[in-house]
């Protein structure tokens, strides 16, 4: 960004600012040179975001401008149910940083805590879920000539310490942490600051060295200077959170991350080639198959079977076909390369350059259609409480890649028992045993999760007698879901199944309506 917030006709606006501090900086280098630099804080306009102060670095030279920046203080607890919506409003930042790194209730995304691959070095867990951040949007030293010259570095930590100060005044008394938190721990945790920024390049700085330039050249420019921006940002202490885009800073000298040389940092495997075709993909033929209806692509590869086509070419993001399929919601093509190229089934395990299998990426994907909707430039919509229901061929997709058939499993009693014992937990003892002797009953006990989710999907309560209800209009043959709610009763039986799914969904996420 410009940092296009910033006017040269602020100080007419001068009356909004408050808690100013007036500092002195002498630059390094052949020529020293005295800046002034002015923090002061201001509220979000019109005094509409009560959870947001923010805090402005003016520096100048002589009466001159020369540097700039803007960082923001956010009282997260206090917006935490709706976190996204309230991040989403401010500017592009706020919300970049909201849908790119925690989920809707302002908690870290899991996969940057626990995927093997997107938790990078593994140094943030829990603790930046809970308390203010300090959110450094912007920071331009605007002329070249002050560059690299310690100034960025000194405003940033005179910001740090200005919103440590704030913090501290901020907090409640320790002496209410048992009536407010329950807990001394509780309260704690609930007032850790911690600092965050997501790297960006200054289009301004960048633009007019980019005129009349190649692809490649133009590529080589940016990546030198974000490179050159994350070196900037790592040495005032910010360390990248799993392999996001974002970096963070904590406050607490102990904690793991201090610990963590610059060089140790971690950061995601770039493709070189998939950047410079921006994003194209060259999969094994000319044809862009992503193009294709599923059926059409089912198609192409049967015409193409018998070719020696190399089956297993990836994309420039290492995804195999496999992670084509799926992700592009295409279950025919997908169990087609399943059932047909040899070695298929070990695309299950391999892992594109972003660390995710095609059931991962499938998921992210998944994810992403159930919480949020892009709209109008850098707006995103939290549409997780409108969600309707994922398309069948995201859950054929799913099922394909769970190498889940039921089928071969259901017909051998004693390890479907077994294998299933945790879901089983709510049903009769005495009709359990019969489900090991009969397979009809184990086919109807699985029916009910179905048909549950059927009425899940109308919009209908799973009762017993919805169930029952729509059991009776699926004209069923052979009767298994019949036999089975005849065995263990119409409630208890469906009580069973809907005991087990109403505390896996529970225990999927602990915040009631994730």
């Amino acid at each position: 960004g410009e940092g296009g917030w910033w006017r040269e006709d602020e100080s007419e606006d001068l009356d909004c600012e408050e808690d100013i501090e007036d500092y002195e900086y002498t630059t390094s280098g052949d020529t020293t040179r005295t800046l002034k630099i002015r923090l002061s804080l201001t509220d979000e306009e019109m005094g509409e975001f009560k959870w947001i102060k923010n805090f402005i670095a003016k520096c100048t030279c002589d009466g001159v401008t020369v540097a700039t920046a803007l960082a923001r203080y956010i009282h997260r607890e206090g917006i935490r149910s709706e976190s996204w919506e309230r991040m989403e409003e401010p500017s592009e930042e706020t919300c970049g940083v909201a849908f790119h790194v925690f989920d809707r209730y302002g908690t870290v995304q899991t996969k940057y805590k626990d995927h093997p691959v997107q938790r990078g070095t593994g140094v943030w867990g829990n603790d930046l879920d809970h308390g203010p951040l300090f959110l450094i949007e912007k920071l331009h030293v605007i002329a070249p000539e002050l560059r690299r010259k310690g100034l960025g570095q000194r405003v940033v930590s005179l910001l740090l310490e200005k919103a440590k100060r704030f913090y501290l005044d901020d907090k409640l008394d320790g002496k209410l942490a048992d009536l407010f938190y329950g807990s001394n721990e509780a309260f704690e945790r609930a007032w850790t600051l911690h600092a965050l920024v997501s790297p960006g390049i200054l289009t301004a700085d960048i633009e007019s060295q980019l005129v009349g330039k190649s692809a490649e050249e133009r590529l080589m420019s940016r990546t030198r200077i974000q490179s050159g921006a994350i070196d900037f940002w790592r040495s005032c202490g910010f360390r990248r959170i799993g392999a996001s885009r974002c970096f963070a800073l904590s406050f607490d000298l102990q904690h793991q991350s201090r610990a963590l040389g610059a060089t140790s940092d971690f950061d995601p495997r770039r493709s070189y080639a998939e950047d410079l075709e921006n994003e194209e993909l060259e999969v094994i033929y000319e044809t862009d198959l992503l193009t294709l209806t599923d059926e059409e692509l089912k198609a192409f590869f049967v015409t193409h079977a018998d070719d020696e086509i190399g089956w297993d070419r990836v994309t420039n993001s290492e995804a195999t076909l496999l992670h084509l399929t799926a992700s592009e919601l295409k279950p025919l093509s997908t169990r087609w390369l399943l059932e047909n190229v040899h070695h298929a089934d070990s695309w299950k395990t391999t892992r594109d350059i972003d660390g995710y299998t095609p059931l991962e990426a499938l998921k992210e994907n998944l994810e992403t259609m159930r919480t949020r909707k892009s709209y109008g430039l850098f707006r995103i919509l939290n549409v997780s409480d409108h969600f309707k229901g994922y398309p069948d061929t995201a859950v054929s997709c799913l099922s394909l890649l769970l190498g889940r058939d039921t089928s071969e499993e259901i017909d051998d009693g004693d390890f479907w028992i077994e294998d299933n014992d945790y879901i089983l937990v709510h049903l009769d003892p005495d009709v359990r045993k019969n489900l090991k002797t009969n397979k009809s009953l184990r086919k109807g006990f699985v029916n009910i999760f179905q048909i549950a989710a059927e009425c899940l999907k109308a919009n209908r309560a799973p009762t017993a007698e919805n169930v029952e209800r729509c059991c009776n209009n699926r004209s069923e043959w052979p009767p298994d879901t019949k036999n089975y709610l005849r065995r263990a009763g119409t409630q208890l039986g469906c009580r069973a199944v809907l005991r087990y799914m109403f505390d896996a969904a529970k225990e999927e996420d602990e915040k009631a309506g994730n």
